[in-house]
């Protein structure tokens, strides 16, 4: 039988290290994403401080990671009606594959296609957004759009 050296031992103990090291790498890579805010004439979502919000980077995602769409401290966000007339909204998204979101409206859940009354000159100041990551692959970024829209 052949010995093994201790350069060859040296070098097995590297790559087995690396190894590790980049398996732990892997693991924890993150997913960005953000956020483009659409919303009809009319409409607004602000943040408290009454700050238009017309785009939101989420930052990065762990694997399964749930993110409120946070404004300051808080993750109540301000949908106003500044038109002149009633109106009744829907939301759309085009939300990639891979992941979850979650609006609430006066704090009870609210799915895209379902419709909700906001009347003139009024708002919903218990307004929710959350984004789940639920298979989304790594080292892409990802951008959605969050449409409000007017139906009648």
């Amino acid at each position: 039988m052949r010995k093994i050296g201790k350069t060859t031992i040296a070098l097995l103990s590297i790559i087995a290290l690396l190894s590790v090291v980049l398996g732990a790498v892997v693991y924890q890579l993150t997913i960005p994403m953000s956020m483009k805010v659409r919303t009809a004439y009319g409409l607004k979502v602000e943040d408290v401080n009454d700050v238009e919000i017309t785009t939101y980077d989420w930052g990065e995602f762990a694997e399964n990671e749930i993110k409120a769409l946070m404004s300051g401290d808080s993750c109540d966000i301000t949908l106003r009606n500044i038109g002149n007339s009633d109106v009744n909204l829907t939301w759309i998204s085009n939300l990639p594959v891979g992941w979850i979101l979650t609006i609430k409206f006066d704090l009870t859940p609210w799915n895209s296609g379902d419709i909700r009354a906001l009347p003139k000159e009024s708002e919903v100041t218990k307004m929710r957004i959350y984004l789940q990551e639920s298979g989304a692959i790594p080292d892409i970024d990802y951008s959605f759009n969050l449409e409000f829209q007017v139906v009648e």
